[in-house]
């Protein structure tokens, strides 16, 4: 087996994905694994897909299509992979799926089976239900970029009729003031001096959005 050096990480949709995909870089450079463009050839490759529309269904599939044809290993997660397992299983080349439940979780276990040398030949599904999902405690160590997007929150409470992303991301659940905090001083001690919140929700923060903007603006 080759040995697996490189990595490509395609993010689709929205903030949430990339601060997820965020999270995902860095444990693959803390397994040694350097971080490439998408669309240089890589030793294997993360699609975080979205959902939202059919659009962004098509897109999720065309990148991990195009990830597939290199021969390389595919893990594939986000919304589309939550909501259509069976339907990213038929695409031939797909190495796991994982959904949106223990995301991070699930993304390195399948991390640490590839680079154990453990491809299947078959796509294995670890996605795991929903259904009284508690809020996925995850944070990064620093940014690169002047602007740094910071989850909050996951999931929505709503019931509009033309949204999928309940079905997709589970009821809303918020992250504890304290680790946003200790995240946020972390980041801005790196350098990083403009934070974004982001959630799928934001505004249902269960903690009271308000007063943790006013902590946050103690933060120098």
């Amino acid at each position: 087996m080759k040995e697996i050096r490189t990595a490509g990480i395609c993010t689709l949709g929205c903030r949430v994905n990339q601060y997820e995909s965020e999270v995902f870089a860095e444990y693959l450079k803390s397994r040694g694994v350097e971080i490439l463009d998408f669309s240089k050839p890589c030793d294997m490759y993360i699609i975080n897909t979205c959902s939202v529309t059919a659009e962004s269904d098509r897109k999720s599939r065309q990148m991990l299509r195009r990830a597939a044809r290199t021969g390389a290993p595919v893990i594939v997660t986000g919304c589309h992979s939550q909501l259509e397992p069976q339907t990213i299983s038929a695409i031939e080349g797909v190495s796991y799926i994982c959904g949106n439940a223990d995301k991070a979780k699930l993304v390195k276990y399948a991390v640490d089976q590839i680079l154990s040398g453990n491809i299947p030949s078959e796509p294995i599904i670890l996605n795991r239900s929903l259904d009284n999902a508690e809020y996925e405690n995850i944070s990064i160590a620093g940014f690169k970029r002047t602007r740094a997007y910071i989850k909050i929150q996951d999931g929505c409470n709503g019931k509009c009729s033309y949204c999928i992303i309940p079905k997709a991301r589970g009821l809303s659940r918020s992250r504890e003031p304290s680790d946003i905090i200790s995240e946020i001083k972390r980041i801005a001690y790196t350098g990083c001096n403009e934070i974004v919140l982001t959630g799928i929700e934001t505004s249902d923060y269960s903690y009271g959005l308000g007063k943790l903007l006013s902590e946050l603006d103690k933060v120098d």
